[in-house]
């Protein structure tokens, strides 16, 4: 016996041992597997975020120096002597400063440079720099470059010139980078070049910095010497360190190259420190190579760290994620001890467990031998209530129990030997007044059963409602021997009709809020609007344009009031990273296809250049699918759901909005179905908590609710276009994610002028208000309008009116004729009339055949007063 429990120890030992290191095997191999790809993830994004924004920024010089007013002044200043004196004197040196005022500020741009063939500086931001050698002249290889006519931005390099910081002091050597452009005539020739100075801290270092992994973790970008260009999350780390003196900061001033206790850019003697063992990271990447590294090496702070690196030869230079290793490995090592802790404790216990069971084997057996003695002689009564689904308990007559069956036990977390000889007494909560068990005992002693509610109280102190019924047994001369109490746990019952009862509160609430918000917000969008549009004819500053904006004010606060009343359950937002919304939506396509059958599709038409949203991917995945779902109920016999991203901008001005959103750059998805859509009562009420098109319970009414719960924590919008027989679209706008919200401001607004025009236009629409707003825009530039709120009417009026240069019609509209109805028949009749249709549905819904023409240059509600007016130019100047 005793050399079998010996064996089965030692078997047991290794058999649990094996299993621990098994486990934690598998768990460094995750957690590695989750560090790499986080690290390669953070690069990657970094790596594309930098080569946006160089591309930012080549767009934004090349299309200044491509601009006619520039190629002008350019033109000008060249027949200038090329002196201080003349240059500065030339009218076109203050139109050219004021023409890139504006650009400079709009982009953070420091300054600019227009440079004449000769390196003599034609015009520039200050006036020491105008009529001089320009300071680009000692950079012949980047000249040469803008010369043969490409676009470029350079590294970030020291100024051999004072410049100002980001607080406005002059300081010697600061960082600065270019871009550049060369400014070509009507015969294509370059004959000038214009640079703009980039303050590398504003934007370039920020780029990077936003790439970091935990709290340790930085991003950073280094040249072909192996000298940073990014500025160090770590500067006053290295001060302490002596590596960066007290007033250096860590741009173009630290070399990666493994620290000792002196500057890692001269030695004690003073001499550059060239003979020092770069990091294994420099080491590697400014020999061309990419790699990463879960081995932890020392950086340039003398840190361990893990991290990946790559060259990239487009942009000259490396970029580098490194995450310190104790951080990256942390939950590795706390896996490790909670691991060794357990498995001691499992050997401890299964040690105990197999020297205890052999000395109580035979008190065991005794015991179970005792238990079967008991149960026979409860066995008559156990049979008749020991299934019961209700507590039994028998007292004797001075209240003292006798038996209970198993559900008492499990009700009230009593045995039945810790019952038998208690009073019922130990299940009294409190809470019920002594009146009832007065008027219990007096019920019961007259030989009367009694029924009620009572509140009582489990063992481990959880209160519970239980319907008791208590009779007297009598024996057969009619004497009263025993009480017996049937009670059946009724606390789940209260609450369900509980929770029934602050459904129904909420759904009233709900009903009444939604209905007065609703309200509200219609006539708030109309008096926002006719606002907006009113204020645009008065002069800028005026006494009623101050006015105008006091009371347009008042009507936001108002938009914000109803629409607090409908978010009033809605949790504050919280911090999230950048992410790509098209690698999401690519995910939950293939989760919401598995649930789709053949009848069904789902198609992507995602946007290349999508900017990056601040948001929780968890809350966009559920969002999308929940709509992707409803749509898929609102097919029932099959269809399509198309899915569409792309970057779009809003502003007050935007039409078709009817609620106040913050003005901005936004990310917008669209969700549409082919489906049955919805009427528009139906569809003013889809974000209430609660509403529910669906049969009894195949919906709670909380998805939609909780969607627009989702875009309104994170600042952005949600709308839904719907047409009952032709399906529904619901758009999303997220916030791109920005690098501060001043610059953020500043980009709403829109370059580009509203072009003019003196034809006449028919606006066609079933929304009085938006065929208003439309008539507005298109008057204010010029146009002679016609307004008609029905193909119908529409068709009249081009009957009885000569001189109709367009048709500028909504799709949807009540009646027998629609705007493809109305746009076939205009062709037809009327060919030299153009046609331009809108809608707020997406111009690949393809409705039918013979409207796919009219599709593809549908203008998407809401549209701004500038996309409006650009789409009419454009379409009547179109040939044919």
């Amino acid at each position: 016996m005793r050399r079998g429990i010996v064996a089965f120890l030692v078997a047991g030992t290794v058999a649990i041992a094996s299993a621990s290191w098994w486990s934690f095997s598998l768990v460094k191999k995750e957690i590695e597997t989750s560090v790499a790809g986080s690290l390669q993830t953070t690069l990657e994004i970094t790596q594309q975020a930098l080569k946006s924004w160089i591309e930012e920024n080549t767009h934004t010089v090349n299309a200044t120096a491509n601009s006619p007013q520039v190629i002008h002044l350019a033109e000008q200043l060249l027949k200038t002597p090329r002196t201080p004196q003349h240059l500065l004197a030339s009218s076109s040196q203050e139109r050219v400063r004021n023409l890139l005022r504006p650009v400079l500020a709009s982009h953070e741009l420091r300054g600019f440079f227009l440079i004449a063939p000769d390196n003599i500086s034609l015009a520039s931001t200050r006036d020491s720099n105008t009529g001089t050698v320009n300071l680009l002249a000692k950079q012949p290889r980047l000249l040469q470059e803008l010369w043969n006519g490409k676009s470029i931005v350079s590294r970030p390099q020291q100024s051999d010139v004072p410049l100002e910081d980001a607080s406005g002091v002059l300081t010697p050597k600061y960082p600065t980078m270019f871009t550049g452009a060369p400014v070509k005539n009507a015969r294509n020739q370059v004959i000038a070049l214009l640079t703009m100075r980039i303050d590398p801290k504003l934007d370039f270092t920020k780029v990077l910095q936003r790439g970091r992994i935990g709290a340790s973790g930085e991003t950073y970008a280094f040249n072909k010497d192996g000298v940073l260009i990014s500025n160090s999350r770590f500067d006053e780390q290295l001060k302490k360190a002596e590596i960066l003196g007290p007033t250096e900061n860590s741009i173009l001033n630290v070399r990666l190259l493994v620290p000792t206790k002196i500057s890692l850019q001269k030695s004690s003697t003073g001499k550059a420190e060239r003979s020092k063992l770069p990091t294994r990271m420099a080491a590697s990447a400014l020999t061309g190579k990419s790699g990463i590294s879960l081995q932890s090496y020392l950086d340039y702070r003398g840190v361990n760290v893990v991290g990946a690196w790559a060259w990239d030869p487009e942009m000259g230079m490396g970029l580098a994620t490194e995450q310190d290793a104790d951080e990256a490995f942390r939950a590795l090592r706390s896996t490790g001890y909670i691991l060794a802790i357990f498995t001691s404790f499992i050997l401890s216990g299964f040690f105990a467990i197999v020297l205890f069971s052999e000395s109580q084997r035979k008190k065991l057996v005794k015991e179970i031998e005792g238990r079967k003695a008991s149960e026979k002689s409860l066995q008559k009564l156990s049979i008749a209530v020991d299934q019961s689904p209700a507590s039994v308990v028998i007292t004797d007559l001075e209240g003292s129990i006798e038996y209970v069956n198993p559900m008492f036990s499990k009700v009230t977390e009593y045995s039945s030997s810790e019952a038998i000889g208690n009073n019922p007494r130990i299940l009294q909560s409190g809470k019920i007044p002594p009146e009832t068990y007065e008027d219990m005992w007096a019920q019961l002693t007259a030989g009367r059963p009694w029924s009620g509610e009572l509140i009582n109280k489990k063992k481990g102190g959880e209160e519970y409602t239980e319907f008791a019924t208590i009779a007297p047994i009598v024996n057969e001369y009619g004497v009263t021997t025993n009480y017996v109490a049937v009670t059946e746990d009724i606390t789940e019952r209260k609450a369900t009709e509980e929770a029934l009862r602050r459904s129904q509160k909420m759904d009233a609430i709900g009903e009444l809020t939604g209905g007065l918000a609703h309200d509200f917000n219609n006539l708030l969008g109309i008096i926002v609007g006719n606002l907006d549009l009113v204020t645009r004819k008065l002069e800028p500053g005026s006494r009623q344009q101050e006015q105008l904006e006091s009371a347009q004010n008042a009507a936001l606060r108002g938009a914000e009031i109803t629409r607090r009343l409908l978010n009033f359950s809605r949790q504050s937002p919280q911090a999230h990273s950048p992410i790509d919304v098209n690698g999401i939506l690519g995910g939950v396509e293939k989760l919401v296809s598995k649930s789709l059958t053949s009848a069904f599709s789902i198609e992507l038409s995602l946007s290349d250049d999508l900017w990056m949203t601040e948001i929780d991917p968890g809350d966009l995945e559920d969002a999308i699918i929940n709509l992707s779902l409803n749509a898929r109920d609102a097919m029932q016999s099959g269809g399509r759901v198309i899915i569409e991203t792309r970057n779009t901008i809003l502003d007050k001005s935007t039409a078709g909005l009817k609620t106040e959103i913050e003005p901005g750059d936004f990310v917008e998805i669209a969700v549409s179905d082919t489906g049955s859509g919805m009427s528009k009562e139906v569809s003013d009420k889809v974000f209430e908590p609660f509403f529910s098109t669906k049969e009894k319970g195949k919906g709670t009414g909380l998805g939609l609710s909780m969607v627009h719960g989702f875009v309104q924590r994170i600042n952005g919008h949600i709308s839904v276009y719907s047409e009952e027989g032709i399906g529904t679209t619901f758009r999303i706008y997220l916030p791109r994610a920005q690098a501060g919200s001043e610059r953020s401001k500043q980009k709403v607004e829109d370059t580009r002028s509203a072009p003019v025009g003196t034809e006449t236009i028919l606006i066609v629409d079933d929304e009085k208000e938006l065929a208003t707003i439309a008539d507005s825009i298109l008057s204010d530039l010029g146009y002679t309008t016609r307004c008609a709120n029905s193909g119908d009417e529409a068709l009249e009026i081009l009957e009885n009116n000569d001189g109709i240069d367009l048709v500028f019609s909504d799709v949807v509209m009540p009646g027998f004729m629609g705007g493809f109805d109305l746009a076939e028949a205009t062709s037809i009749r009327y060919p030299g009339i153009k046609v331009l249709l809108t809608s707020g549905f997406t111009g690949k819904m393809k409705i039918s055949e013979a409207s796919k023409k009219w599709e593809e240059k549908l203008l998407v509600k809401p549209y701004r007063d500038i996309e409006l007016a650009l789409r009419v130019r454009q379409t009547l100047d179109e040939k044919g």
